[in-house]
């Protein structure tokens, strides 16, 4: 009757090994996204009050400051910055954001592409972008 048993705890293991792997991944995959999405999140913060105090900035220099201020786990070129409303450049008399006078409602919407962080692209979430908005008023000089 021994002989039988002999291979049993082999058998188990190679039946619930796929499992323990597939649940192991899924644990690493959504720290991933959520360690990628809490850095997302605290650089959208810290842009939004960057531009609230220099509303009469144009929005490539909001960009880049933004960009460089992102915490080192995010890479800069995987980063989209979408400020509303937009100032393409500054008035020539006053040097200041006509579409940014104090008191007006900003946002910033930072998108971060992090499909390279997916272990199984396509298998936990479609697509693995990121996104956060956060608003403030403009603040007066």
């Amino acid at each position: 009757m021994k002989r039988t048993d002999e291979g049993q705890s082999i058998i188990e293991l190679a039946i619930m090994l796929p499992f323990m792997a597939y649940f192991v991944m899924t644990v690493l995959q959504l720290a991933l996204i959520a360690f990628t999405y809490i850095g997302v999140t605290n650089a959208t913060r810290e842009g939004i009050r960057w531009i609230a105090i220099h509303p009469d900035t144009t929005d490539a220099a909001a960009t880049a400051t933004i960009k460089a201020g992102l915490p080192q786990t995010l890479n800069q070129t995987k980063v989209t910055v979408v400020l509303t409303p937009p100032c393409s450049s500054l008035d020539p008399q006053t040097g200041k954001c006509p579409n940014r006078p104090p008191g007006s409602q900003l946002s910033v919407t930072l998108t971060y592409d992090a499909s390279s962080l997916a272990l199984f692209p396509g298998v936990y979430v479609p697509s693995l972008a990121p996104t956060y908005t956060m608003y403030m008023r403009a603040e007066s000089d």
